[in-house]
């Protein structure tokens, strides 16, 4: 009894203090060039490049140029994009602290953001950090994942600052944090399975 009764509370804290897999970049800083070709990233790879790269069309790869005030994107990774608003095919700027989750609007395929930048509700700013959400393909399988940026139109102070994704299919992750969508569901489930049973055996 007691030996069940142990197992029990070893199994709860292992799932309670298991993190899932967030893939995290560290903190990268890399400038965004004012340029036509700007920056490539490949947000599963870490790979940056300031020219297209061969396989731009099949990998997680985003295209921040002219200082980020424009943003390219293909059909495997596909930013979340502002709805409802003249802005339909613009990257939103998240808030820290957001949840990312797979029923939000993202870029339907290839896409490009070019209005971005202003002062109304879900825009970026320039010279002020915001938050790229997005979605990309991997193994055939959806990850969700942000990207922050700094963006600027004169200088070189351009920059991506960081990313990370959540390496779990088809689960959220919070927007500027190693954090995925909690799921208390699951372990409260399994745990009232595992109580059950104890108290079955106790009688």
């Amino acid at each position: 009894m007691v030996r069940c009764s142990m197992f029990i509370v070893q199994w709860w804290l292992l799932t309670a203090a298991a993190p899932a897999a967030i893939i995290y970049s560290g903190l990268q800083n890399v400038v965004i060039p004012f340029s036509v070709d700007g920056l490539y990233v490949n947000v599963d790879t870490n790979d940056t490049r300031t020219s297209q790269p061969s396989n731009f069309a099949w990998g997680p790869w985003i295209n921040l140029f002219w200082g980020g005030t424009k943003i390219a994107s293909n059909d495997i990774l596909r930013p979340s994009v502002i709805t409802g608003t003249p802005f339909a095919e613009q990257v939103l700027n998240h808030s820290f602290g957001d949840l990312l989750e797979p029923m939000d609007d993202y870029a339907a395929d290839y896409n490009g953001s070019e209005l971005h930048i202003g002062s109304d509700l879900n825009q970026f700013q320039l010279n002020a950090p915001g938050y790229i959400g997005f979605q990309f393909d991997l193994a055939g399988t959806p990850r969700y994942g942000w990207m922050q940026i700094i963006p600027n139109n004169a200088s070189a102070d351009a920059l991506v600052v960081d990313w990370a994704y959540n390496s779990v299919p088809n689960e959220g992750i919070v927007i500027g944090k190693l954090d995925v969508v909690p799921e208390p569901g699951r372990s409260l489930l399994l745990l009232g399975g595992l109580l059950g049973l104890l108290f079955r055996r106790r009688r």
